[in-house]
């Protein structure tokens, strides 16, 4: 049973995390997401919109795990600092980061399956891209769209104002359960002062490194939100330059051995790949070993792995077991099998449209019921079948497999490891996630985006002849 661990993914998503743990003891993404706020903060939208777009980027060059462990700290301290749902978005960096990691051979696993075992039939990345790239554009431009419909009412500046009421009685009753116990017999009443909203602002526990741009009170006020014209303006300008300068930068010596530290891992997931017979997890190991012997201060490691996400590292120890328990059943393979004798049965003039749907809506649904990963080992081989039994051309094939796996990511929260890795940082937060709150958002934008690529890939390679 333990010879089924998906050992590589987890020693990746741990070297990560631990990484990522380094550079919150610096402070840097509060110190980021200040000056975020700085240039956006007045337009929530743009906010929203700028996000998503740099996590789709970024995770076309990156793995989507990564790009979620970088971003979902940084979006966490905007939303709660702007008073916006930060659940919601987090998601929609989230389904953006997923769609992003479609475009080329390294940014999700699935198409890092597709390199490894097609690399040496004609699949490069540069001819992956220039065919899945440009869809991967208009299934974010479609994604964009519906999400600029979903966040109308939660951008609203009364429902910014409720949040934000929200958060300062939260944090009002904190500080008064923290004076309770100050008074309390053996507590240090004499010497304990009672915060004001001017106060300087305590950090707040925080799980993967998310910061929170929370304090005694809320970072845009409520005048500010519900105001317009010069002077509301001139408020948040204001607003915006105090909280720069409460966030700076808290360990710089730290930052400056790090940030180099982590840049190289950054670089060498982005130019890694199976072909070149390199274990990806690994780096990120090498990186952690490498920042902890550069690290001066006392107990920083152990401060570091106390903030683990363990829990979700159960989580996929768990799921990989239970993937492998089904492989091994022959499930995936049975259903691969059943989208291979479907295309079978197509008079063969209309075979490659009618193959090119089949695989794309069946990487899709079946993607979001269980892992990617598995279900594109079980479908490379089909793949291959049918491109040497049916002549059919594997490039368009290829592109549909990793459109729909990758797309369908977003279908359900167990479909894709982005999602977990978010779902349990966002636990760790206080803001846990269920199926049915992951659904009602996702399952809207994989129909979208698998809508689109059905356009997309027909147009392409039926009416074009694209090979």
């Amino acid at each position: 049973m333990a010879s089924w661990l998906d050992v590589d993914t987890l020693v990746l998503l741990f070297g990560m995390m631990a990484l990522v743990g380094y550079l919150a003891r610096t402070g840097v993404f509060e110190y980021i997401a200040a000056r975020i706020f700085a240039r956006v903060g007045r337009s929530p939208g743009r906010l929203v919109a700028t996000l998503c777009v740099a996590a789709s980027v970024l995770s076309a060059f990156l793995d989507n795990v990564t790009v979620v462990l970088l971003i979902t700290p940084i979006t966490v301290s905007l939303c709660k600092s702007m008073g916006l749902p930060a659940e919601r978005v987090v998601l929609a960096m989230v389904f953006s980061s997923n769609i992003g990691g479609a475009a080329t051979l390294v940014g999700d696993p699935p198409n890092l399956m597709i390199a490894s075992q097609l690399g040496t039939k004609g699949i490069t990345f540069g001819k992956f891209s220039l065919h899945v790239a440009p869809c991967v554009v208009l299934c974010m431009c479609g994604t964009l769209v519906y999400l600029k419909g979903v966040f109308v009412a939660d951008l609203a500046p009364e429902a910014r104002k409720r949040r934000l009421l929200e958060q300062h009685h939260h944090m009002q009753a904190l500080l008064k359960d923290v004076e309770d116990e100050e008074c309390a017999p053996g507590g240090a009443a004499s010497t304990a002062v009672t915060p004001s909203p001017t106060s300087t602002p305590k950090q707040q526990p925080r799980g993967s490194g998310a910061g929170m741009l929370v304090d005694d009170g809320p970072a845009l006020s409520i005048a500010t939100i519900m105001s317009s014209g010069s002077s509301a303006r001139a408020a948040f300008e204001a607003q915006a330059v105090a909280l720069q300068r409460r966030y700076p930068i808290r360990d710089r010596d730290l930052l400056r051995s790090t940030a180099p530290v982590f840049a190289c891992v950054v670089l060498g997931l982005c130019l890694c790949s199976p072909l070149l017979q390199i274990e990806l997890a690994w780096i990120p190991i090498v990186g952690v070993g490498a920042v902890s012997l550069l690290d001066s201060s006392e107990g920083g490691l152990e401060a570091v792995l106390a903030h683990i996400e363990w829990s979700t590292l159960l989580f996929f120890g768990a799921l990989a077991i239970l993937m492998r328990g089904i492989t091994t059943l022959g499930l995936i393979q049975f259903l691969g099998n059943g989208l291979a004798h479907l295309i079978a049965h197509v008079p063969p003039t209309l075979q490659l449209p009618a193959a090119l749907l089949i695989v794309l809506w069946g990487s899709a649904t079946l993607s979001a019921c269980i892992d990617n990963v598995p279900f594109t080992a079980a479908m490379i081989p089909i793949v291959q079948r049918l491109v040497e039994t049916n002549g059919l051309p594997l490039q368009p094939l290829v592109t549909v497999l990793a459109l729909g796996t990758c797309l369908g990511g977003n279908g359900s929260l167990i479909a894709a490891s982005a999602n977990i890795v978010a779902a349990g940082i966002l636990e760790g937060l206080g803001m846990p996630i269920n199926f049915k709150d992951f659904a009602r958002l996702g399952v809207p934008v994989a129909f979208i985006t698998i809508s689109i690529s059905s356009v997309y890939v027909i147009v392409l390679y039926v009416l074009i002849g694209v090979r």
